[in-house]
């Protein structure tokens, strides 16, 4: 860091709720220092998940203004008789854009902290990531 030569300074780091959140499990400093980036990296999609779980408390509401919305055109209610029942169905894809960002961030925390717990079981682990297994056939 540049700090034009002054020794003393004051370092800040703003972030938003959702990433302050994440500090109260994934604080860097609460870690030996060969973690930093995987404790990094869990704090952000741990941050994620804080993101899209708020998120979707709104898209329900959200969801259900549209659908009524849609409901009320006209063309909706023309050329039908009132004694024919009708049913609507409305396929928003809010609630489930959110509900699935969830659980990839959630999945992909688990991923990197699966990689912190080992290099924290073993600092010298060279452990990056996973590597499925490919398939040999044999003739």
């Amino acid at each position: 860091m540049n700090t034009n030569g002054n020794e003393n300074y004051i370092s800040y780091t703003l972030t938003g709720d959702e990433r302050w959140g994440s500090f109260k499990y994934f604080n860097a400093n609460a870690y030996p220092e060969y973690v930093e980036g995987e404790v990094y990296s869990c704090g952000d999609r741990y941050a994620l998940v804080i993101y899209y779980e708020k998120l979707l408390e709104t898209e329900i509401d959200s969801d259900i203004a549209a659908f009524q919305k849609e409901l009320n055109k006209p063309f909706i209610n023309a050329n039908f008789s009132d004694d024919i029942p009708r049913i609507a169905y409305y396929h928003g894809v809010s609630y489930i854009a959110s509900l699935h960002g969830i659980l990839y961030s959630f999945k992909s925390l688990l991923d990197i902290m699966a990689i912190l717990w080992i290099h924290l079981i073993d600092a010298k682990s060279n452990v990056k990531g996973f590597h499925k297994k490919q398939l040999v056939v044999k003739k």
